[in-house]
């Protein structure tokens, strides 16, 4: 339960991030997207996700199946997660990096996952691959 959990919450780390004064650097914008799937705020964590060839219709039908299969049971597993990342180890060309994001669940080993950013426009976005 606990892998499907962060599978969920890191595996959709394949997305797009927008907002002013929001996470800059690729640490922040894996753990703020973390958090936000581990709180069940999927509206947050699409906005911190980078959609290259999904139109609008599309992006708001992943919206929706990403909001289906959070159960309330994990987003309350998830409340009091300890979200931790690593140093990025960003690409030669600065377009792209990789962020190792670890959660620990109450009474749980820890569990570790790589989100995978994209430089937009001079801002770092989890890559959906979408």
């Amino acid at each position: 339960m606990k892998k499907i959990l962060l599978g969920m919450i890191v595996c959709l780390s394949a997305m797009l991030f927008t907002s002013c004064g929001g996470p800059s650097t690729p640490e922040e914008v894996a753990k703020a997207y973390t958090e936000a799937m581990a709180q069940g705020n999927i509206d947050k964590a699409v906005d911190l996700m980078y959609f290259k060839s999904l139109n609008d219709d599309q992006k708001k039908a992943f919206v929706e199946m990403m909001k289906g299969q959070i159960k309330e049971e994990d987003i309350e597993k998830s409340k009091n997660a300890v979200i931790t990342t690593e140093a990025a180890e960003i690409a030669e060309d600065g377009e792209t990096a990789k962020v190792k994001v670890t959660v620990t669940l109450e009474g749980e080993d820890p569990d570790t996952d790589t989100v995978k950013l994209i430089k937009v426009d001079g801002k770092w976005y989890v890559n959906s691959g979408k």
